[in-house]
């Protein structure tokens, strides 16, 4: 469980930092942007709740949360492939890898959490 746990703190410093840059940025904030920060959030708790074995919320809300983000993760993996299409360099195809690596990496967690921790899911009576 270490390597979430340092995925986990990462990805939460992470977010830490787009938080801001997305509030005092010169650029116009738009809803996809809002949404995906929101969604990445969300996924946060439960990727909290895997690295560390306990249980956060519900199992239901856990999958919700693991459908928003295979849906974000869908749409980078659509415009990225789109923009390497429309400019293919090798620049452009090693900033946009890593981020398409990291949005399917942030997957494994929360399906793992939602699906696969049994003991994490009993009822404690």
């Amino acid at each position: 469980m270490l390597k979430w746990k340092i995925f986990f703190w990462l990805s939460s410093f992470f977010i830490s930092v787009a938080i801001p840059s997305l509030l005092f940025t010169e650029i116009d904030i738009n809803f996809t942007d809002a949404v995906s920060l929101a969604v990445q959030v969300l996924g946060q708790f439960f990727i909290y709740g895997y690295a560390y074995q306990i249980e956060i919320g519900n199992r239901i809300i856990a999958g919700i949360a693991f459908y928003l983000n295979l849906t974000l993760c869908i749409y980078v993996i659509l415009i990225s492939a789109t923009e390497l299409f429309a400019e293919s360099t090798i620049t452009n195809f090693f900033i946009l890898a890593p981020g398409i690596a990291l949005s399917l990496i942030v997957l494994i967690p929360l399906y793992l959490y939602t699906y696969k921790s049994q003991n994490i899911w009993q009822p404690t009576a």
